[in-house]
């Protein structure tokens, strides 16, 4: 593997303080990153993101200088992840980047990887392949990612959570608009010759603990498909196809209730004008075990 440098890292956070360190601590543990700049943007946060952040800096301020790695930190009073991610990319100067949601574990190995495999293969946006994380999940959102996890879409075509973008793509991409499926609308902003799942790096999901966040999460992600197709993007690619014929299971059952209630629940929000502003998984964001 080519080692790449010189790239930069842009998490967006909004109130990640149970999460920010755990993020930081499993980039940096390997020691694989070096020359790399690491912008932290806390959209509206109200709680002590930010503190963690320039706590983690300082604690490791050494290991950073060594590795001529830098940690910055941008705050904005708007709540926009689009926004904060703007806001990172203007920042920057690279010529890739990274965009990484802060609730997602990835080492730097993986980074490398995912870099190096867009460089050799062209591809101007890229991501890795997701292991979700489950163990600690409830019966219902276990069998809801058994099946998941094996669907076309998370298998083939997911660019989600761990985005490589390359100076090409950054300039075609130009700047994201104020939408909820950040991470769709750049998927959908380039064509398949573009984009890239890269299969030998890959970063952790960590799967909702109960149905009821479960369902939250994807009523957000519904949203933000009618509010793409409203904004007459291409076709979506529905995360339910299926590369082979799956037979009834107990686990595709729960699997397509779970999808439709999401969906309903979604369609009455938007006829209503009741969505939350925010509405995520929380489960996981719950007890922070780094204090860094």
């Amino acid at each position: 593997m080519k080692v790449l440098s010189g790239f930069s890292i842009i998490i967006p956070a909004y109130n990640e303080t149970s999460v920010i360190s755990k993020t930081l601590s499993k980039l940096l543990e390997d020691q694989r990153l070096n020359n790399v700049e690491i912008i932290v943007v806390c959209n509206a946060c109200t709680d002590s993101t930010a503190e963690k952040t320039n706590n983690f800096k300082t604690k490791n301020a050494d290991y950073f200088e060594r590795q001529k790695i830098t940690l910055s930190l941008i705050e904005t009073p708007l709540a926009s992840k689009t926004n904060a991610i703007n806001l990172g990319i203007k920042h920057t100067n690279s010529d890739n980047i990274i965009l990484l949601d802060a609730d997602i574990s990835i080492s730097g190995e993986n980074i490398l990887c995912l870099l190096d495999e867009m460089q050799i293969s062209g591809a101007l946006v890229a991501s890795p392949a997701v292991k979700f994380n489950y163990k600690n999940s409830n019966f219902f959102v276990k069998a809801y990612y058994r099946v998941a996890e094996k669907s076309f879409y998370n298998l083939h075509l997911r660019i989600s959570n761990v985005i490589a973008i390359s100076k090409e793509g950054q300039l075609k991409l130009n700047y994201l608009p104020n939408v909820i499926a950040d991470d769709e609308f750049i998927r959908l902003s380039f064509p398949e010759n573009e984009r890239l799942v890269v299969k030998k790096c890959h970063f952790q999901f960590s799967c909702p603990k109960n149905i009821n966040s479960l369902i939250k999460t994807l009523t957000r992600v519904k949203i933000g498909n009618m509010q793409l197709a409203k904004l007459k993007t291409k076709n979506l690619v529905s995360q339910s196809n299926f590369k082979r014929e799956l037979k009834i299971s107990p686990n595709l059952v729960i699997f397509g209730t779970i999808k439709l209630i999401a969906l309903f629940r979604a369609c009455w929000q938007v006829a209503t004008n009741s969505a939350p502003k925010w509405e995520r998984d929380e489960s996981t964001r719950k007890v922070d075990k780094f204090n860094n």
